[in-house]
């Protein structure tokens, strides 16, 4: 019995001291007593002076696996998409929890069970709630952020955006604009699209590579008739597009990545040949250029495009004409807004009117109406940028019959264009005319970019300078 006296003793020198309730405590916030991730401890021990030994503390092995589970210790590897799609208990119910197990007093266990349960309803109420407002926050951010609505809503407004099928069928379609597009079709069928000057080149390149093999006789102009528009690539040029692309493709690259390895190399051969030189048409890349707010239309979001064909009277041969032209220019920057002659405060294109924009998009993104309603608002506010000029010299707009734009969504390339209906811009879409997948294409591409530059040198810029600049 000698024990059991022992232990009677050592009771009886105990100094037990009750808790006695605070009147504050249920209007304070819960303190977090401990981490579930932590080890668990005993009740502490500044109410107990002995000198017993230091207790064990468990680790997180030493625990059971069902307790671990029950605990939440279970798993440190957890799935965090699973503990992002099911609601969790907040930290505060968890603290209360453990007070709650811990507590060596019975009036504290009871408050604590009491906070514990009105916790737990508010959390799973305010859980609940914030699911449904992320719901229809991300409803409504759904049905703002659609193209396909914006583009429907646009219709409405009297300067909005409507969008037609570019076809030649089309009755709709304006003469100056359906005769464009003629040529861009013969182009897609790769007629006429290479300097007969390049025959034996490609022909030679066809006995060891099977991606020229398909060249065929009618795919070579007259030189005379082909060059006025611009030099034709070599072959190692278009090889290198060609496996450029094809390096897109593999290692699926984002947007940016496909304009810097492969669009703007492919516009910067078209438009200047194998070297920059003094001409007036030039190309550059302008992913950051925003519209101006006063030529936004009503009610719509500002977009980018990638790169535009622009007039550079700066750099193109001294002449009596270019030089008036560009002093036209400076006197019109210093009253126009943001002292620019464009509808983009964009500092390289400040000088340099816009003739065609390209909107450019990274294959298979499935990003195809958000490319329609860039490149629709960007000339909606071209068209309007434009009609300020206009009206201030004196000139006509209905004389401009439309703009073109050029679609890319990796390989494929498109022609597309607007025209202006009063103060409301149709958008035609679309016609390809090439492709990075096959020389073929390449060849047409270039081509194309080619006939459009000439358009923007022989029909735009003395439409621009005469009723725009009021030459």
């Amino acid at each position: 019995m000698k024990p059991h006296t022992d232990i009677l003793d050592w009771l009886s020198h105990v100094d037990f001291q009750p808790d006695s309730p605070s009147p504050s405590h249920a209007n304070r916030v819960p303190k977090r007593h401990r981490d579930c991730s932590q080890p668990l401890s005993p009740p502490s021990s500044e109410r107990i002076e002995t000198s017993a030994p230091k207790p064990h503390y468990m680790s997180e092995s030493d625990i059971p696996t069902s307790k671990r589970r029950r605990l939440g210790l279970e798993g440190n590897n957890y799935d965090e998409e699973d503990q992002q799609q099911t609601p969790r208990a907040s930290e505060n119910s968890r603290s209360l929890q453990d007070e709650t197990r811990w507590s060596t007093s019975p009036t504290k266990r009871h408050q604590g069970l009491q906070r514990n349960h009105s916790t737990q309803a508010v959390s799973i109420i305010s859980v609940s709630s914030q699911s449904d407002s992320q719901s229809q926050a991300s409803s409504r951010t759904s049905g703002r952020s659609s193209p396909t609505k914006r583009m429907a809503a646009m219709e409405l407004n009297l300067d909005g955006l409507e969008s037609r099928t570019l076809s030649l069928t089309n009755p709709d379609l304006p003469n100056a604009l359906a005769d464009l597009l003629s040529e861009m079709e013969v182009c897609s069928t790769g007629a006429g699209v290479v300097s007969r000057s390049r025959k034996d080149e490609i022909d030679a390149q066809a006995s060891t590579d099977r991606s020229f093999a398909v060249f065929r006789d009618f795919m070579f102009g007259i030189p005379e008739a082909r060059d006025r528009f611009g030099t034709t690539p070599t072959v190692p040029d278009v090889q290198w597009i060609l496996e450029e692309a094809r390096e897109c493709q593999d290692t699926i690259q984002s947007e940016s990545g496909w304009n810097m390895a492969v669009h703007f190399p492919l516009l910067q051969k078209a438009i200047y040949g194998c070297q920059r030189r003094k001409q007036l048409v030039g190309t550059a890349p302008c992913t950051t250029a925003k519209i101006i707010n006063q030529y936004l239309p009503s009610a719509s979001p500002t977009k980018m495009v990638d790169f535009s064909l622009f007039l550079a009277p700066d750099s193109a041969p001294i002449s009596a004409a270019n030089t008036a032209a560009l002093q036209a220019i400076q006197s019109l920057r210093r009253v126009l807004p943001c002292n620019v002659i464009n509808h983009t405060d964009f500092p390289p294109l400040r000088n340099r009117p816009i003739a065609l924009s390209i909107e450019t998009k990274r294959r298979g993104g499935g990003e195809q109406q958000e490319a329609d309603l860039q490149i629709g608002i960007w000339h909606a506010a071209q068209w309007k940028f434009l009609s300020r000029l206009v009206s201030d010299a004196g000139g006509d707009l209905d004389t401009l019959p439309f703009l073109p734009a050029i679609i890319v969504r990796g390989h494929e390339w498109s022609f597309a264009a607007t025209t202006r209906e009063g103060q409301k811009t149709v958008l035609w879409l679309e016609r390809n005319f090439g492709s990075t997948t096959n020389a073929l294409g390449v060849y047409s591409i270039v081509w194309g970019l080619q006939r459009l530059a000439a358009w923007a040198e022989h029909v735009y810029w003395p439409w621009f300078k005469q009723n725009a600049l009021g030459m």
